[in-house]
């Protein structure tokens, strides 16, 4: 089975990048041992000066909502309040996956025009062009399953990488 491919192009310039899509199977390493499932989102890094996959941290509102609603003593209640511990002691903002740069913005996609192109909203290119995803061609499907794990400490920073299995 093939998947199509996107990339990113700007309106003003002859900017082009790839969309991030290599999977990639997330995880935090907490310094008490636990580990949580990370999430990612696309984003555009500053210090990349590209569109990149960012950390997607859950905002402290929703585990407070998510606890409030967890039966006190379950296993979930345990593991939202060990979330929320976490989220509370870090100290860092969402952190690029290339180059570990607090130094990002996540990136809004709007709706595809009638070129099927999917605007960026509310970010412009350092040209002042606008930034529309596009797609690009066709890749083969990943097996998911075979994805590399990527562990992240506390602060988002990459501590380990693992062949996928």
């Amino acid at each position: 089975m093939s998947l199509p491919k996107h990339g990113v192009v700007c309106s003003r310039c002859d900017f082009k990048a790839g969309m991030p899509e290599a999977p990639v199977r997330l995880h935090y390493r907490l310094d008490d041992g636990a580990t949580w499932d990370a999430r990612r989102e696309t984003g555009w890094c500053y210090s990349c000066d590209t569109v990149t996959s960012i950390e997607d941290l859950p905002p402290i509102w929703l585990v407070e909502r998510l606890l409030d609603g967890s039966t006190s003593g379950s296993v979930e209640a345990g593991e939202h309040e060990g979330l929320l511990k976490w989220l509370r002691r870090r100290k860092s903002l969402p952190r690029c996956l290339e180059c570990g740069s607090e130094d990002n913005v996540r990136l809004k996609m709007g709706r595809a025009d009638e070129t099927r192109r999917i605007p960026v909203l509310g970010f412009r290119h350092g040209c002042g062009g606008m930034l529309y995803v596009v797609r690009t061609g066709v890749r083969v499907a990943w097996a998911f399953d075979r994805a590399p794990h990527v562990y992240l400490d506390e602060e988002g920073r990459v501590c380990e990488e693992t062949a996928g299995t």
